[in-house]
């Protein structure tokens, strides 16, 4: 018996966004996301049950004066094709609640320098199935050649978000979940720090 995680799942994802942000979080402009990001998931129960799941959709916002990860929960995955039904529906109400957003301050992020890495621990808003908390996140940023490679990791309590914790045929998940995610920044250039070709092409 395989209890629904999907609601696990979520968590998590919106969690490991939270590392993402950090990296975000330079002085000198906006990130976009590079490539294709990593985000997992792990939950137990009884019986020495684990469940683990993962996803790749993830989006990175900047917002003035701070940087926002967006994970879309409908295409959240957990490998059953009814648990993940019973999740989406019964539990995440991803029909009201679509997406899950984690809010970061960017001065609650440190920014490596050229060549360097950062390894720090972070608060960010979370936004979970209607809810907002203050959440704690682990980052660790690496940057190299004006990329920034993100792993970060948090833990989740879904009853913290108005989250019921999932039970399938008779097997009860713990409410509490470990995300992690890994993914690439970009810094965006400014118009001097461009190349001529690239200039004449944003026009």
């Amino acid at each position: 018996m395989r209890p629904q995680n999907g609601l696990v799942r979520f968590v998590i994802a919106a969690m490991l966004l939270a590392g993402i942000g950090v990296v975000a979080a330079s002085e000198s402009g906006g990130f976009s996301k590079q490539g294709t990001a990593q985000v997992s998931f792990s939950a137990s129960g009884p019986g020495g049950l684990r469940i683990e799941g993962q996803t790749q959709e993830l989006e990175v916002r900047n917002q003035g004066e701070s940087l926002a990860v967006i994970v879309p929960l409908r295409n959240l995955s957990t490998g059953i094709a009814l648990r993940d039904r019973h999740m989406k529906e019964k539990y995440l109400e991803t029909d009201k609640y679509p997406t899950a957003e984690l809010k970061v301050a960017r001065g609650e992020l440190k920014v490596p320098a050229a060549g360097g890495i950062e390894e720090n621990t972070a608060n960010g808003l979370l936004t979970l199935h209607g809810s907002e908390k203050k959440v704690p996140f682990k980052y660790r940023a690496t940057e190299s050649g004006g990329a920034y490679t993100i792993d970060g990791s948090l833990h989740v309590n879904m009853g913290d978000f108005g989250i019921a914790t999932p039970t399938f045929m008779g097997a009860t998940v713990r409410p509490d979940v470990d995300v992690k995610a890994s993914f690439r920044l970009q810094q965006a250039r400014s118009a001097e720090q461009r190349t001529p070709d690239e200039r004449t092409a944003s026009q």
